[in-house]
């Protein structure tokens, strides 16, 4: 990458000759702004026919502390070259917007390797060609100029919390009132009222529960393929303990897979085979809340 800002005042050495054909004192850009073409040289030859040398900018062998060329044979003269739509002396040009914003002067270019222009500075701003509406007097930019929309990455918790269950009606009505109470003296609930009749669910692997394997489970299951199988290697027992209260409840309506499997007639009884099927289909909280308690 080369500042055209630092390019400015450098030697063009030929490598041939061992001497200092000129200096780079400007560049000619293609019509769109977007590749160098020429580098323009003051000659150092007193008898020099032109005043300006050009060099094409990909017969450059290296840029350092000089340009360097392999010989004289490819530079030319202005008069010898079509520069009608070539543009020179960006430095320094003002930019605008259409609505008349000044954005300022390019006090800077920068050119790849492969002489492409990769961005154009001003006092505060940078932009790349691909903004340029036309090429004047002036330069002028789109209005608003359209960016990759950033990554977002949502913040994590900074400690995992666990997961709880309602058993019954008398515990759904026994934390509203402790959170109507709470609220009308406009105080914070103690964690441990909520807590106190509430029972928590562990979807942890723990070595003291015995586990089923994932063949153990397609055999419960009847080899049904509508279920999408876990592909841990085995699955806590506890998940189905805490899930108890369901059995021997009455289904109120049919229980089926989001693809439209059956998984349980209304009036069948709920069993730790059904709980399973509806847990593999994502379908505990629809079997919970259209299964009723059995009258005594």
């Amino acid at each position: 990458m080369t500042n055209l800002s630092a390019l400015v005042g450098k030697p063009v050495l030929n490598i041939s000759a061992s001497r200092i054909e000129g200096f780079v004192y400007d560049v000619y850009f293609d019509e769109y702004l977007k590749t160098a073409v020429y580098f323009c040289i003051t000659p150092t030859a007193i008898n020099t026919v032109s005043k300006t040398l050009l060099l094409p900018c990909s017969e450059a062998q290296g840029i350092a502390d000089a340009v360097v060329i392999a010989d004289s044979t490819k530079l030319a003269y202005p008069l010898d070259v079509d520069l009608t739509s070539l543009h020179n002396g960006v430095l320094g040009r003002e930019v605008f917007l259409p609505n008349g914003v000044n954005k300022g002067k390019i006090a800077d270019v920068l050119i790849t390797n492969a002489n492409k222009i990769s961005k154009f500075k001003t006092e505060t701003d940078e932009f790349t060609p691909s903004v340029i509406i036309s090429i004047g007097d002036v330069l002028l930019l789109k209005s608003a100029v359209k960016q990759k929309p950033r990554k977002v990455t949502l913040p994590r918790p900074e400690k995992d919390s666990p997961v709880y269950i309602l058993n019954d009606t008398a515990q759904v009505l026994e934390i509203e009132k402790t959170l109507r109470e709470a609220d009308a003296n406009q105080e914070a609930v103690p964690a441990a009222a909520v807590q106190e009749s509430l029972k928590p669910i562990s979807f942890g692997a723990h070595s003291a529960e015995p586990v089923l394997s994932n063949g153990a489970f397609e055999v419960l299951l009847d080899g049904s393929q509508a279920y999408s199988y876990d592909e841990d290697a085995h699955t806590p027992t506890r998940i189905i303990c805490d899930y108890e209260f369901l059995l021997g409840r009455t289904l109120g309506a049919d229980l089926c897979t989001y693809t439209g499997e059956l998984i349980a007639k209304q009036g069948s009884l709920v069993t730790d085979f059904i709980v399973e099927k509806a847990r593999r289909a994502g379908k505990l909280v629809e079997l919970t809340l259209n299964s009723v308690k059995q009258s005594k």
